[in-house]
């Protein structure tokens, strides 16, 4: 009932958008814009915690695997979502996307609730209890914050990289379309083989290597300076990277998450676990592209684009070292105790 109340909220805001270019004032366009957006975030929430909680009790033994392919779906929907939306403007009006994109939500909520299973819980432990048990191990904390820079990785460039690209390298509109093109094709393309890679050989190592990859490409980003390698395509090929490393990071972070809650809390209701883990998931998501957003303005406005990149990838690369610390101290506790 979450999930498709989630599909409800998201495609009927979205069909509602529609309207607001008949507003009689910018007041009440921005009033009423703000509030719909506000219902698309809280709809968004509650069918992504709902999906990441169902992935476990539908395919507990392909947990990676239905994850990268939901982020591959999600990468999929950012590509083709501008020009899509952008052709139907050019050939219906402005109203058109909104019409088109909020009815075809709208339709497949009563779809999903035909074909998904009502899942029943006896669980009487609220999932916040749980997190905040969670939260207090450094392993999984660690996990939880690859994730948020994960994400922020992705959001990070943002419009400075636009800016960048025009004013230092030359770029025209069309070019610059193309440079962020490749953070989403790469991340998309990846995002599948992350998931199946992490049922075969465990999340953690993916994690990790995900991290290192990101954080250099942003460094390289930073740099610009690979002598045999013209300028333009030093970043074409740093942004191909930093979406190979995301997803390599981000994909994996799910099962690697619920498996830690379900070794730690063996005693405690699996339903409450799965829910605790799920919001855990969806809340890095969202904040981790809110920050990665707002990092990457604050750092370009005081400084420049290349040094906020340098800054970034930086922080990130210590990341990497300290998720690899804690994880080999877990190792060798574990070696221990056996």
């Amino acid at each position: 009932m979450i999930l498709v109340s989630g599909q409800v909220l998201v495609g009927g805001a979205f069909f509602l958008m529609a309207f607001l270019a008949y507003m009689p004032s910018s007041t009440s366009f921005v009033v009423y814009g703000i509030l719909l957006r506000v219902t698309e975030g809280v709809g968004w929430a509650m069918s992504n915690t709902t999906t990441f909680a169902l992935i476990p009790v539908l395919f507990p033994s392909r947990v990676g695997t239905l994850t990268g392919l939901i982020f591959g779906a999600l990468g999929l929907g950012y590509t083709a979502g501008p020009p899509l939306g952008s052709i139907l403007v050019v050939a219906a009006g402005y109203s058109a996307p909104f019409w088109i994109v909020g009815g075809i939500l709208l339709c497949l909520a009563p779809v999903t609730f035909l074909l998904l299973k009502e899942t029943s819980t006896s669980s009487k432990v609220l999932p916040f209890q749980i997190v905040i048990k969670l939260l207090s191990h450094l392993s999984f904390s660690m996990i939880q914050i690859a994730d948020i820079v994960g994400y922020g990785s992705l959001t990070f460039q943002g419009a400075a990289l636009g800016v960048y690209l025009m004013n230092e390298i030359g770029l025209n509109l069309l070019e610059i379309g193309i440079y962020f093109a490749v953070i989403a094709v790469s991340y998309t393309l990846i995002t599948v083989v992350a998931g199946w890679l992490s049922d075969k050989f465990g999340p953690r190592t993916l994690i990790i290597t995900g991290l290192f990859i990101c954080g250099a490409s942003l460094m390289v980003l930073g740099l610009n300076q690979l002598p045999p390698i013209p300028p333009q395509w030093t970043i074409l090929i740093a942004l191909a990277l930093v979406g190979c490393g995301a997803a390599l990071a981000d994909v994996p972070t799910y099962s690697d998450l619920l498996q830690q809650a379900q070794t730690l809390y063996a005693k405690e209701n699996q339903e409450s676990l799965i829910a605790a883990v799920s919001g855990i998931t969806a809340f890095s998501q969202a904040f981790g592209s809110f920050l990665g957003a707002i990092l990457g303005g604050f750092l370009t406005y005081f400084t420049e684009f290349t040094t906020a990149s340098l800054i970034f990838g930086e922080v990130i690369t210590m990341h990497a070292f300290l998720v690899l610390g804690v994880s080999l101290i877990d190792h060798l506790f574990l070696k221990l105790k056996s």
